[in-house]
């Protein structure tokens, strides 16, 4: 917006642009640095990532804008923890054994998860286990996704890192929780689960605990064949998740995230040249 200013010529006063003062101008996003658009342009680079899991950091509460195939109707958007350990979502699980039969019910989670690397950490406790493992899609063979267990009785063990060629059921369970003992019921399940940080996030890194923020948006379909969707960003990481045809989201980087991010590799690259 160009600034005016007020001139009076014969005793008649005119608004008039002025043409000294220093002006934003919208309208010009490219070569005027003055433009606001090309500020966050520049502060807040926009990004745009595809799959059927996409995370993301942006800008916290800018709308988010998810695209898809006609055919898919909702998504489901997380913070980074992907494991939802509410009431609702406890229930008796019954997993494909490593030989091959069926393993004993227990009280846990089921997660249906897209190919991608993931990591789960919990911070241990007195004398309970949690597990994690992980069947193929169609729950017909076992696949080892982590060591015995990521959180053993006593101490925290390190987090561990999991990579899945394909869609995968990952359960994770309380081991001293079995379904069919009437002394340990679902509410003790949940009482274990609740010692803990457990959280299972994408990427080879663990990071800070984050309790699971999860809520599952609906598509609009339009006639050009594309499903579409406005969400706003919540702060740190975004994941979203598509189970039917994966999804395209476009939003605006958080300039924070971007500048952690640099310090972090600038940190890795000085410690590689210390130990050079």
């Amino acid at each position: 917006m160009k600034e005016m200013k007020t001139i009076t010529i014969n005793g008649v006063t005119y608004t008039v642009t002025d043409p000294d003062a220093a002006s934003i101008d919208d309208s010009k996003v490219g070569a005027d640095a003055w433009s606001s658009k090309n500020t966050i342009d520049r502060l807040c680079p926009s990004f745009t990532e595809s799959g059927y899991i996409v995370t993301c950091e942006p800008v916290e509460g800018y709308p988010l804008t998810v695209t898809s195939a006609e055919t898919s109707s909702t998504f489901i958007r997380y913070g980074k923890n992907l494991l939802d350990m509410s009431a609702e979502n406890v229930k008796k699980i019954n997993w494909i054994g490593s030989n091959g039969t069926v393993s004993p019910n227990h009280w846990g989670v089921e997660l249906i998860l897209p190919p991608g690397t993931y990591t789960i950490k919990a911070a241990g406790s007195s004398g309970d286990y949690i597990y994690a493992q992980a069947n193929d899609i169609y729950g017909t063979k076992y696949i080892k996704p982590f060591e015995k267990s990521p959180v053993a009785g006593g101490q925290p063990n390190p987090a561990q890192t999991a990579t899945f060629a394909e869609w995968v059921r990952m359960y994770i369970y309380d081991a001293l929780s079995p379904a069919h003992d009437t002394n340990y019921p679902k509410y003790g399940a949940m009482q274990v689960f609740n010692k803990y940080n457990i959280q299972l996030e994408v990427g080879n890194t663990a990071t800070a605990y984050e309790p699971c923020n999860a809520e599952e948006f609906s598509f609009t379909s339009y006639e050009d064949g594309v499903s579409r969707a406005t969400v706003p960003a919540l702060p740190g990481v975004n994941t979203f998740i598509n189970y039917v045809d994966g999804m395209t989201v476009t939003g605006r980087a958080d300039p924070n995230a971007i500048n952690r991010k640099t310090a972090e590799r600038l940190a890795a690259l000085e410690a590689a040249m210390i130990n050079t």
